[in-house]
């Protein structure tokens, strides 16, 4: 709020490979007593969690959901989710439908979070955009690549097929 934020993006930090029983429920415990004490200190800020280790889309879920606040979100990072998660991507779209706010846009060839352009990898942009746009056409959007040239080409794949609308830019 002091930043004069309208959206803020954060990890959860949870590492699913501890190997501790009780931890991804105290986890998710914290999460959601922390989650809903920054959700009050900061009501015209949308909170966005974003998914990074997580295996399933059941995590984040469950933190927002139990949250209750109409200002905590989900930001979904698509590469993430191929290299990290047992889930398909268009799994955690249905999951997350009714918290999708913000995506993070990279691609990669599904084995190491590379940061390729768009379309330089394996993801289907395409379908997944469509499905993205189905369920919530008023979500953000960011490119996540390194480099003016994996930008460019990124911005050029999105144009050259039709899948985001420019409202604004940075």
């Amino acid at each position: 709020s002091d930043l004069d934020c309208t959206k803020i993006i954060f990890h959860t930090g949870y590492i699913p490979i501890t190997g501790i029983k009780e931890y991804r429920e105290k986890v998710i415990e914290k999460q959601i007593n922390f989650w809903q004490d920054i959700s009050d200190e900061n009501k015209g800020v949308i909170i966005c969690l974003e998914n990074m280790f997580e295996k399933d889309s059941n995590f984040i879920h469950e933190i927002i959901d139990n949250c209750k606040k109409d200002n905590i979100k989900f930001c979904f990072d698509i590469a993430h989710c191929v290299v990290f998660s047992n889930e398909e991507p268009s799994t955690w779209i249905n999951k997350m439908d009714g918290y999708l706010n913000h995506v993070h846009l990279s691609d990669c060839n599904g084995i190491h979070d590379e940061h390729m352009a768009l379309g330089s990898g394996n993801i289907d942009f395409i379908d997944l955009t469509h499905k993205l746009q189905k369920i919530n056409n008023d979500l953000t959007y960011v490119i996540e690549v390194s480099g003016e040239e994996k930008a460019r080409k990124s911005i050029n794949y999105l144009n050259k097929n039709g899948l985001v609308q420019r409202k604004n830019t940075i």
